[in-house]
């Protein structure tokens, strides 16, 4: 059971202004409420002010977590309301057309007993006041007066509208590192197969997912919430072969190459999601799939195109070339991992906010090991023991910068739009061509500058597209645990390709 907020005078006043760029909260402490906030009273005293960097356009969800946090309170126990509607933290001032003046009731769940029974209550612990003043002069306190504070200033205020992209940005600069590793260890005697290497990978995450939901408290950690397991496992298949195609394509395309490839997914996404979600996809969003076919041509350059051409890049050791029909299967793999990555995108678009991010990871990571065991098995396959100290460190470090990739890519997600944060993804060629050339002295030939080109452009097409389509609506989960009905991501799956989902 839950009520609103009572309504009483509240003693606990914040007092919000915003001038576009800066909050002052004001706080005066609560005597009814002083044992929670008795260390908040003693740090900063009933009169003092709390400072922070915003924006009217930002979301208000890092006011609320800083404020709770320096109250020494869980955020989970607040909810916020304006004119007795709830406000989300992903809300902005601009969204909800607040006005001067305007209050935002704060309230605090508190559990009472009535016999046996156990009920929730909302009891009001603050309002807050919002007002839009404007400073005359660069002078007025509060404004940037030298030049470092306003460039200072100014930063700060990009980097935090930017969080989102410069994270996902840092996620392929890791997964540039992790495809470089994968390639290096190609080439160390004796090589390690490509299952053994998801094996490896994947261990690791796993791992490292199971200690975070544990540390988290994540409900279902191992086997998801009920209803939609089966499409977490057909998440976890499709990005085994995501993978696999990722890494078997590497032993014999250059890594630039194979990279670009993988941004052939938003193309096939666009098609599934069509196919089996209902989104749109238009005649022009074709044309550019057939652009983006011709760039595959141009990059994997078959033998009955183009010839028997002797010496085509792509060894894993400096200046090493491999054959044409080599080349050609390697690329064969890479479409296979596209088919995968699509699949697996797909079925996160269809989960939606219905499954913690790290179930998607957890399911990911164990189809990953499981099928690639049961498949070395079955094919015989040989488990290859590092002798070497190089060996056994690149192998650790694909699994290490996996896992930083994955986590970077999901904290970007959350923290910007995603038609906006996910342009970012082309970013990884850049970081793919200045490691190959470091690791594998590998210049990129005409034809394939030419392909990528052809692919980048007919991504970011149906990338900008899609991203005034209208989505399928997504279910939201809720959680019994604690009786709030929230949902376990922050923001919605937008349906861009989001990179490396699958990956």
């Amino acid at each position: 059971m839950s009520q609103e907020p009572e309504d009483v005078k509240p003693k606990l006043n914040l007092n919000i202004a915003f001038d576009g760029q800066q909050i002052t909260v004001k706080v005066k402490v609560n005597m009814k409420f002083a044992k929670i906030f008795e260390a908040a009273e003693k740090r900063f005293g009933k009169d003092s002010a709390m400072t922070f960097s915003t924006r009217r356009e930002k979301p208000l969800v890092k006011v609320f977590s800083t404020f709770a946090e320096r109250m020494n309170m869980d955020t989970k126990t607040l909810r916020f309301y304006l004119n007795q509607d709830r406000i989300r933290p992903e809300q902005t001032p601009a969204e909800l057309n607040m006005e001067d003046g305007e209050e935002i009731d704060a309230t605090l769940m508190q559990r009472k007993r009535v016999g046996v029974v156990v009920y929730q209550h909302w009891s009001l612990l603050h309002r807050i006041t919002l007002g839009w003043p404007h400073y005359e002069s660069e002078n007025e306190i509060g404004a940037p007066s030298s030049r470092y504070q306003k460039f200072n200033h100014g930063f700060r205020d990009v980097v935090q509208r930017n969080t989102g992209l410069l994270l996902f940005v840092a996620s392929q600069a890791f997964y540039s590192m992790m495809d470089t590793a994968v390639k290096v260890l190609h080439g160390i005697d004796p090589p390690v197969t490509t299952l053994q290497l998801i094996i490896v990978r994947m261990s690791i995450t796993f791992v490292c997912c199971m200690i975070y939901m544990h540390i988290a408290g994540i409900p279902d950690p191992l086997l998801g919430p009920k209803g939609i397991r089966h499409l977490l496992l057909l998440r976890g298949f499709g990005g085994f072969f995501g993978l696999f195609g990722i890494y078997y394509s590497l032993q014999y395309l250059s890594l630039s190459d194979a990279v670009v490839l993988t941004f052939l997914t938003p193309t096939c996404t666009a098609i599934a999601g069509s196919a089996f979600l209902g989104e749109g996809y238009h005649l022009r969003q074709a044309v550019a799939s057939l652009v983006s076919l011709a760039g595959v041509i141009l990059i994997a350059r078959p033998a009955t195109i183009f010839g028997h051409p002797s010496d085509l890049p792509g060894g894993n050791r400096p200046g090493e070339t491999v054959s044409a029909a080599h080349r050609l299967l390697a690329v064969g793999a890479a479409l296979l991992g596209v088919v995968g990555s699509s699949t697996a995108y797909t079925t996160i678009r269809a989960i939606g906010k219905r499954a913690h991010f790290m179930h998607n990871m957890v399911f990911f990571s164990m189809v990953c090991v499981v099928v690639s065991s049961v498949s070395m098995v079955v094919t015989r396959t040989p488990i290859i023991i590092p002798r070497q100290l190089d060996w056994l460190s690149l192998l650790v470090m694909i699994g290490i910068f996996g896992f930083v990739a994955q986590m970077l890519m999901t904290m970007g997600l959350q923290r910007g739009a995603a038609g906006h944060v996910t342009m970012a993804l082309y970013t990884q060629i850049v970081f793919a061509v200045i490691l190959e050339y470091i690791f594998f002295h590998t210049i990129p030939q005409v034809l394939s500058i030419i392909g990528t080109t052809m692919i980048i452009t007919s991504a970011i097409y149906i990338a900008l597209t899609k991203r005034n389509e209208k989505t399928s609506p997504i279910p939201t989960f809720s959680s019994e645990r604690d009786g709030l009905e929230r949902p376990l991501l922050s923001e919605d799956v937008s349906p861009t390709y989001d990179g490396r989902t699958s990956r």
